[in-house]
């Protein structure tokens, strides 16, 4: 097993973000990793390669910098022991312990973005096994042809009968004729259609009734 390079990393500067990073991220998860740091200071760690390539906390690694967060503490390892962070400020029950482990636990799950594309092309470079152990086949192909779908994109799926604007969805049936109305045989592709074309009119929907 190669020996990890000692004592080249002494700052944030020294690391590199991972340049096939699966997570895009988002807009909210930036924000609550942001108020995460500004109330209760950084928690986990993050792992890098031994050349100082992050694998594993690149959104932590980038709210840290903004912050001008640039010390580093570096733990040496070969994946064989856990490496504890001991927070010697922090005890359980405080509001401050309280808050960095709801923090920790719910901008992990708004922060998450797959970015399948990028998935897709690591299994093509040659790692196809380690995404299959933890994606199914089928789920990546879903989520691609998911976000593939675009209101223009989709324009031409809808029938006659589909129009703008005005009538809000309000009751099971109306939903149904919404599907039927954009000519789509599949409903989540239709799901998807009406959500598309909602968020870009930034409006609803008026059936005709024929």
């Amino acid at each position: 097993m190669a020996t990890p390079k000692k004592d080249t990393i002494t700052t944030l500067s020294d690391l590199t973000p991972d340049p096939s990073n699966a997570n895009k991220g988002t807009e909210r998860g930036h924000a609550l990793l942001d108020t995460s740091i500004e109330r209760y200071g950084l928690g986990r760690s993050i792992v890098t390669d031994r050349n100082g390539v992050i694998l594993a906390g690149n959104k932590t690694y980038e709210a840290a910098g903004q912050k001008g967060l640039d010390a580093v503490e570096v733990v040496h390892t070969t994946g064989e022991r856990l490496v504890v962070v001991v927070r010697d400020d922090l005890e359980h029950g405080t509001a401050q312990a309280t808050g960095l482990a709801l923090a920790d636990n719910r901008v992990g799950q708004v922060g998450l973005d797959f970015d399948f594309d990028v998935i897709q092309g690591i299994a093509d470079d040659g790692f196809e096994d380690e995404v299959l152990s933890f994606w199914f086949e089928n789920e990546i192909a879903q989520e691609q042809s998911e976000r593939s779908w675009s209101v223009g994109e989709l324009d031409h799926k809808k029938s006659e009968s589909f129009v703008r604007p005005v009538i809000a969805i309000s009751d099971v049936q109306t939903v149904e004729r919404a599907f039927r109305a954009t000519g789509i045989k599949n409903r989540g592709d239709a799901f998807v259609f009406l959500c598309s074309a909602f968020l870009k009119e930034n409006t609803v929907f008026e059936l005709n009734e024929t």
